[in-house]
């Protein structure tokens, strides 16, 4: 029979992955968002155009795809772990090009989040499924993505409270909303350095042995 230790440890592992991408994800989308108001401000300086913030968002869709090819040979060479915290360390150059934004700056970081992107997608997925059973998987599944979704909300809300209704950006401004959404995005990483090793996953027709369990214990809620 496996020990309840098991079970703690993939808990720990699936909340912690789910917050994780959720917070890289946030300061992500948040940084897209904000991206044409902040360059409306400064066009023509640093070289930055009209074109600049969706020929990054171009660059970042290319290069999501290129790696996503890439991936599972990562993976395999660096471990999970690994892949988890270097992937998401891909995705922080983009907040921070918005303290000093330059053209080349812009759309060379968002092809390093295009890579960040498709590592921390599939890595977290894959993290996920080593750290559920058969029978959990549906609820682990409904959980990290309940979490993940409200990267949208987060990464709203920094903007929402950081620009409200201005349609330019001002340097301080900016400065402000790229700080916030850089500490959201390293808060990720380092998450993700607090996972544990997954346990070894019950082997076919002994999962039964194992019974499934809540993640928050039921005799604690009575106390």
């Amino acid at each position: 029979m496996f020990k309840s230790n098991d079970h703690k440890i993939r808990t720990w592992n699936i909340l912690i992955n789910a917050v994780a991408v959720m917070l890289v994800y946030s300061s992500y989308y948040g940084g897209a968002a904000v991206m044409p108001t902040a360059f409306a401000d400064m066009m023509g300086r640093n070289g930055i155009s009209t074109h600049t913030a969706f020929t990054g968002l171009m660059l970042n869709n290319l290069f999501v795809v290129i790696a996503a090819f890439i991936t599972p040979y990562a993976i395999k060479v660096m471990g999970l772990r690994l892949s988890l915290v270097l992937g998401s360390l891909c995705t922080i150059p983009i907040s921070c090009a918005l303290f000093v934004p330059y053209n080349w700056s812009i759309l060379m970081c968002q092809a390093i989040n295009g890579i960040g992107n498709a590592f921390s997608r599939a890595v977290s997925l894959q993290f996920l499924s080593e750290n559920s059973t058969k029978s959990q998987m549906a609820r682990n599944s409904g959980l990290h993505w309940m979490i993940f979704m409200s990267c949208i909300l987060f990464g709203n809300l920094v903007l929402y409270f950081g620009i409200g209704n201005r349609h330019f950006l001002d340097d301080s401004t900016r400065m402000v909303v790229a700080g916030a959404l850089t500490a959201m995005c390293t808060t990720g990483c380092l998450l993700y350095c607090l996972t544990r090793t997954p346990p070894p996953l019950p082997a076919y027709g002994e999962e039964e042995e194992e019974e499934e369990r809540p993640l928050i214990d039921d005799a604690k809620l009575k106390k």
